[in-house]
């Protein structure tokens, strides 16, 4: 069905509709394409339709194709294009352009560009169009839809800005490292990324190769968000994604046959007051500095030297046949040296049937083996790094002897609880020696292990590093040392949303240092595309930043006192019931910073919710759900997600006062927000919302979001025509 002959772009909105309710069930999309452009020359016309998957019997072609490109830039329209070969033949200049959205088979909102201007169209309840642009000044109109929200995340691939897709395609030689504020795609571009380089690689690569890729990032209820994308993307079976814990975990998990049990916050500070051990921050930082893989660097080195002497002297006389010689001496990655050495003797002591020359093997055999179980005790040798502080003060600046001597004593105690009293240490770590230890494995082993037997080696092609600002510098160089290529990292976040006060940011300067390119540009998003103007607009000025003049139409947020606990439930209730009666598919989250109150609200809240057939439900990590209904969740649940309304519940001084950490995690709260913000608060408000004291706070906004209304006047040469014309003249 052609469109670019039409004119009238209600016409032309109802012929996508039919196009749409023909096409969707067919293809199994609520919105069979998304995107639309046509070209003109002097012989031919050409238009295309871009969807999220190609489909040649429909004319559809994907996100990918040369042609899409064209539809992203957003050209001017009679802006003159042509393609590389062996497209050469599709040239000409932009005639027109669209975005489409369909809901159920049924075409929801059309935005076309031509020559006329552009035309917003979307389709009222009834089933008719409308077009917005021709009825926002007219009074007698009144323009009423509804928009279904998506249940999980919203499609991705549509909704890319021409900034996003430059990235995504973007061909270099060097890692892609972003900062994004809030809501402006960070996430999405870094997925599409690796969708992009995938594709390419594949059409130059063997299709037996299996490319591997890994996505990192801090929150487990994010992990579960972004999976739910990656079918659109084509990833579901190319990628692993996983937070950072769970990560180093499972890859520890083939180094360590006993086990590893990492102690939690409360674990460790229980264990800190029984043997009366003073803690503090800066003590939990130094274990995160990029100076302790110097540390471990020089260490692992002087092992390595030591073993290599100690083979030397213990299988020179059994070695008649000189076989040491010809393996690799590593300065390093020693131990992977040795598996690969010791393998050679177990094969050629299969293969063999003389005795004596068995036995002469098997002793090599022997000393292999025994070095190799003394070379892995990566426990024991974390115990010994940091219990020398005098290295430690080496590789840290401005250490003190005190605090290095705390260090070693701070560990001894994690390392020793419960341990047999013949061991070392026993089973017993924090969570920040995951990083150390698995920086041990990757310099002993010059790679991750894997295989049954755990003796293969491995590193990722593609190396996904989302929320970077709350990784520590350990966790992110043994992330970087996991991969193939530093050409394959996309690094993506935001100062303003760090949620990890345990973690310093070593800065974007230093990320680039740690990839070896100082030089390196740094992208930055600045346009923030979840959230409406009035929600980016006080969460900006929440944080500090300089407020950008720029998005969507919306509700202003509101911050309401309440007297009782009785009264804060009531104003959620009627907030709830009003929205979901609004917009039935929403997903309304409930915030609280106080995670120890959340039982008591999510037992109220489904008991009075009930009769509405509204599911409440609490949002933990791996349980977090994105259906419709309402989440009740502690604040650091939310990082990354997105919700149709949030509800701040503890919005009080006392639960947040006016710091930084209380700055950055209501910034969050803020920006998780779609469409509504509200924040109620029992006693005196919290400081965060003095901004909202101004009388003229929300001015600007105000200004520019009627100068969007502002219509040009329009005057076509026809009307000039019939009012400057005289037939009748009165003498």
């Amino acid at each position: 069905m052609t469109l670019c002959k039409e004119t009238e772009p209600i016409k032309i909105a109802e012929r996508v509709n039919d196009e749409f309710q023909v096409l969707a069930p067919k293809l199994d999309l609520d919105t069979p394409w998304f995107g639309y452009i046509s070209f003109k020359n002097k012989n031919e016309n050409f238009e295309f339709r871009i969807g999220v998957h190609a489909d040649k019997n429909e004319k559809i072609i994907d996100w990918h194709h040369p042609i899409a490109k064209y539809y992203y830039q957003k050209l001017e329209i009679g802006e003159e294009i042509e393609l590389e070969p062996p497209y050469r033949n599709i040239q000409g200049a932009v005639t027109a352009y669209a975005s489409a959205e369909g809901y159920s088979g049924y075409l929801k909102s059309l935005v076309w560009n031509d020559f006329k201007g552009t035309a917003k169209i979307i389709r009222l309840d009834d089933g008719t169009f409308v077009d917005i642009h021709e009825n926002q000044n007219n009074d007698n109109t009144k323009v009423t839809f509804s928009k279904p929200q998506q249940e999980g995340l919203s499609d991705l691939i549509s909704l890319l800005t021409p900034e996003q897709y430059e990235l995504i395609t973007q061909k270099t030689s060097e890692p892609l490292i972003i900062q994004g504020r809030a809501g402006s795609g960070k996430t999405s571009v870094a997925l599409h990324r690796v969708a992009w380089l995938l594709r390419d690689e594949n059409e130059i690569q063997e299709h037996h190769k299996k490319t591997k890729v890994l996505v990192v990032m801090f929150n487990k209820a994010l992990q579960c968000f972004v999976s739910q994308s990656l079918k659109s993307l084509n990833l579901e079976d190319k990628i692993e994604i996983n937070t950072f814990h769970t990560w180093a975990k499972l890859a520890l998990e083939s180094v360590f046959k006993g086990q590893l049990i990492p102690l939690s916050y409360f674990d460790l500070k229980e264990l800190f007051d029984k043997a009366q051990f003073n803690d503090n921050k800066k003590l939990g930082l130094i274990k995160s500095h990029a100076g302790i893989s110097q540390l471990m660097e020089a260490f692992v080195k002087a092992k390595a030297k030591k073993v290599w002497e100690l083979i030397e002297n213990k299988i020179k006389e059994y070695d008649i046949d000189g076989i040491r010689h010809q393996f690799k001496r590593s300065t390093t990655a020693y131990v992977q040296d040795i598996i690969e050495f010791r393998k050679d003797i177990k094969y050629r002591i299969a293969q063999e049937k003389d005795e004596y020359e068995i036995n002469r093997l098997s002793q090599i055999e022997i000393v292999l083996q025994n070095i190799y179980e003394k070379s892995i005790l990566y426990k024991e040798e974390l115990f010994e790094l940091l219990n020398h502080w005098e290295w430690l003060m080496k590789c840290i600046p401005n250490l003190t002897e005190e605090n290095a001597k705390s260090v070693g004593l701070r560990q001894k105690i994690i390392q020793t609880k419960d341990k047999a009293s013949s061991a070392k240490v026993g089973k017993y770590i924090e969570f920040d020696d995951y990083a150390l230890l698995l920086r041990l494995v990757q310099l002993k082993r010059g790679g991750l292990p894997y295989g049954i037997l755990g003796e293969e080696i491995f590193k990722f092609d593609h190396l996904v590093i989302d929320e970077a600002q709350d990784f520590g510098a350990m966790q992110l160089l043994v992330l970087l040392e996991s991969v193939t290529s530093r050409t394959g990292v996309t690094i993506v976040g935001d100062i303003n949303q760090k949620i990890a006060p345990e973690k310093d940011f070593v800065g974007w300067d230093e990320i680039a240092k740690l990839l070896n390119i100082d030089n390196a540009k740094i992208t930055r998003l600045e346009v923030g595309h979840r959230s409406t103007l009035p929600i980016m607009w006080l969460a900006d000025s929440v944080i500090g930043s300089k407020p950008i003049l720029q998005g969507r139409y919306g509700i202003y947020p509101k911050i309401k006192s309440v007297q009782s606990s009785k009264q804060l439930k009531e104003e959620m209730i009627d907030f709830i019931i009003k929205r979901v009666e609004q917009c039935p598919n929403a997903h309304i989250c409930i915030v609280f910073r106080n995670k120890n109150i959340i039982k008591n609200y999510l037992n109220d809240l489904k008991y009075l919710l009930r009769h509405k057939k509204i599911e409440v439900r609490e949002g933990e990590r791996d349980t977090f759900s994105f259906r419709k209904g309402v989440t009740i969740t502690n604040i650091h649940q939310i990082k990354g997600l997105e919700f149709d309304s949030i509800i701040v519940g503890d919005a009080s001084e006392n639960h947040w006062p006016n710091d930084l950490d209380s700055c950055r995690l209501m910034y969050v709260a803020i920006t998780r927000a779609q469409e509504n913000f509200l924040a109620l608060h029992e006693g005196r408000a919290t400081p965060l919302f003095s901004c909202l004291n101004d009388p003229y706070f929300w001015k600007p906004v105000e200004r520019f979001l009627s100068q969007k209304d502002f219509k040009p006047v329009q005057i076509i040469q026809e009307e000039w025509d019939e009012a400057l014309s005289v037939i009748d003249l009165e003498l």
